[in-house]
């Protein structure tokens, strides 16, 4: 039996954390053949020859079964194996791939490691192939029994589907993109134009026709504006290669590779009031240079780029369809320290409405900014400053000195406390009598400090501190 691996990290086979799973998977079932393939290293630079992919696919075709392999990088899985996965669907290998059997193993902190195997999961599927589960590795679980357990267990249940050509059930349906929809952007009159007020305004996107429905919706958000909107094209950014993981910048923020993408980070995306994500969807997420473009922010280590930042996005797709990429858009704002204005798409409603709902956007935003408007934390943010804070505090921190310094700075390392209070209150409340007493007054108790605002409360005031 073969199972070929493809290889997302850019580190390559021996340094990857991720692989390690892989060696052991041979020492275990010597009589299968491993055959691993460095996508990560061999389109490092986003480029691959013609010959050497089909030689991947061919490779690809003849295994029983399929193994992704990678890091999680902002999500997802890097840009480099986003990019194979471009070219796959590019050269129809759906039909070639149809009833293979394919599983997924990555390596990461847990961090959003949920919307990469979900990514993953729809992709397989898209690519005709049975999905075969995933297993999440933490980088430095390696020499745990119990895990490795679960390993050996996920890997003997991918051999027993492919001996017994097991049925999988399909999770995800295929997407249906809307066609013939051309939307026509409406003029905004003088007197109903937006003044910015010296609010700092940007919109990122890639190349677009400018008579696409995407360029068109552009032209309808900055039309929205008196003041002239910049927009900065990543296509033209001087990225010279994806992350690599290599953590030289994890002292100083310094990225190994010299090339003009941190100047535009530092300089062009930050210090901004509004910024716009002009995009177009591709397969179950944005192309991947926009994911090259997410990923070399690591640079900048485990902190918020886009704090205080009202954030919208114009997308051309079916977003609909793809509720596991909102969730990233979602997350992706609101632990940047961003505030996520809206999402407009023209996968719904016609012309008119698109026009109202792109208006209203800008309007909001605006109004957001001038009022310092951030979204209440939900668990997105929470819980993934939570693993943040776990990391950095422990061995990673050595290495991310630059994220230490920051998070002690930002008094982050907020680690519950043991009270003496409370340690005396679970001794009490051993007694049944105790329990019984807090359960008749626990509301009372509970709802007392508000009743003493509300009793005291001064609305003008109120208004006049918020400074709104």
């Amino acid at each position: 039996m073969k199972i070929v691996v493809i290889n997302g990290s850019p580190k390559g086979n021996k340094l990857s954390f991720t692989m390690q799973y892989i060696y052991y998977a041979q020492k275990m079932f010597p009589h299968v053949e491993f055959n691993s393939i460095n996508i990560g290293q061999k389109l490092n630079n986003m480029k691959i020859k013609e010959e050497t992919f089909q030689e991947i696919l061919k490779e690809m075709i003849s295994a029983d079964g399929i193994l992704w392999c990678f890091p999680v990088y902002v999500f997802l899985v890097p840009a480099q194996l986003k990019k194979f996965i471009e070219l796959l669907f590019e050269n129809n290998a759906g039909e070639a791939l149809k009833g293979k059997f394919s599983g997924v193993l990555s390596t990461s902190m847990n961090f959003f490691d949920n919307t990469a195997f979900d990514y993953m999961h729809a992709i397989i599927e898209d690519l005709n192939m049975k999905y075969t589960g995933f297993f999440s590795n933490n980088s430095f679980d390696f020499d745990k029994i119990e895990r490795r357990k679960t390993f050996y267990t996920f890997i003997k249940n991918i051999l027993f589907a492919i001996e017994n050509q097991l049925p999988t059930p399909r999770r995800f349906n295929t997407l249906n993109i809307r066609k013939n929809f051309v939307f026509t952007p409406s003029e905004v009159l003088d007197e109903h134009k937006l003044d910015s007020n010296g609010k700092k305004i940007i919109i990122i996107t890639e190349n677009y026709n400018e008579k696409s429905n995407l360029g068109k919706m552009i032209r309808k958000f900055k039309s929205s504006f008196k003041n002239e909107i910049d927009v900065y094209n990543i296509d033209s950014i001087d990225i010279k290669g994806g992350c690599i993981s290599c953590l030289t910048c994890g002292y100083d923020n310094q990225c190994i590779y010299n090339d003009g993408y941190p100047d535009f980070i530092r300089n062009k995306l930050r210090n901004n009031d509004i910024i716009v994500y002009a995009l177009t969807l591709k397969d179950r997420y944005f192309s991947s240079r926009y994911k090259l473009f997410l990923d070399r922010a690591f640079f900048n280590g485990h902190t918020p780029i886009i704090e205080g930042v009202q954030m919208c996005y114009l997308l051309s797709g079916s977003l609909s369809q793809i509720e596991n990429l909102r969730q990233i858009i979602m997350a992706l704002s609101e632990i940047g320290g961003g505030n996520l204005v809206e999402i407009i798409t023209d996968e719904f409603g016609e012309s008119e409405e698109i026009n109202d709902l792109i208006y209203n956007m800008a309007k909001k935003a605006l109004e957001f900014s001038n009022s310092g408007y951030i979204q209440t934390p939900t668990f997105n943010s929470v819980g993934g400053y939570k693993i943040f804070r776990d990391m950095i505090y422990g061995l990673p921190g050595v290495l991310f000195q630059a994220d230490y310094r920051f998070y002690k700075k930002r008094k982050m390392f907020d680690f519950p406390k043991n009270k003496l209070i409370y340690r005396i209150m679970r001794l009490i409340f051993k007694s049944k009598k105790a329990r019984g007493l807090f359960k008749k007054k626990m509301f009372k108790i509970f709802f007392r400090p508000y009743n003493k605002f509300f009793k005291k409360l001064d609305v003008e005031q109120e208004i006049r501190e918020f400074g709104i």
